[in-house]
């Protein structure tokens, strides 16, 4: 199934699921630590790839003028620029997270949600 759906003359082009995408990138890192260390043990080389990755990956990928945009944004890493709110009105109730709660001089710590409903009590 590899052969359908991967180039394996470039890891970084492919042409179709995201399973062999993976698969296809971390076996042709794995490569190139055998081809650079060729009398490393296995052991060695999973410590090796999983020591190594990130690094050759970014590397590997803003190299290649011919990977995909979907490797380039994997490339680059998480954005941790994430929204959030010191609280939330769901149905008329507020929610607030506990260090905005912590705040207020008033207390209420007997709110549950049953699942199966659609109401909190």
């Amino acid at each position: 199934m590899r052969t359908q759906c991967c180039n394996h003359g470039s890891p970084t082009a492919v042409t179709s699921s995201s399973i062999c995408i993976k698969q296809h990138v971390i076996d042709a890192q794995k490569q190139h630590i055998i081809d650079t260390h060729p009398k490393m043990n296995m052991m060695r080389l999973l410590q090796e790839h999983n020591r190594t990755f990130l690094n050759w990956f970014t590397r590997t990928i803003f190299t290649d003028d011919s990977a995909l945009n979907t490797l380039r944004l994997l490339a680059v890493g998480p954005n941790l620029n994430v929204p959030t709110w010191k609280g939330y009105d769901i149905n008329n109730y507020s929610f607030y997270t506990k260090s905005q709660d912590d705040k207020s001089s008033v207390q209420n710590d007997e709110v549950s949600v049953d699942g199966n409903l659609n109401h909190f009590f």
